[in-house]
């Protein structure tokens, strides 16, 4: 099976954009937190 352009669907790049961020925020504020209440736990 070979892949090529007319064989594989584009996806738009604000797509994919939305994705990560949909993904990313969260578990971006999440590692954060755990930081802090780590930092928290060293002082």
């Amino acid at each position: 099976m070979e892949n090529t352009q007319e064989t594989q669907k584009q996806v738009p790049s604000w797509l994919i954009v939305v994705a990560w961020l949909w993904a990313g925020l969260p578990l971006a504020w999440g590692v954060w937190q755990t930081l802090q209440k780590a930092a928290e736990l060293f002082k």
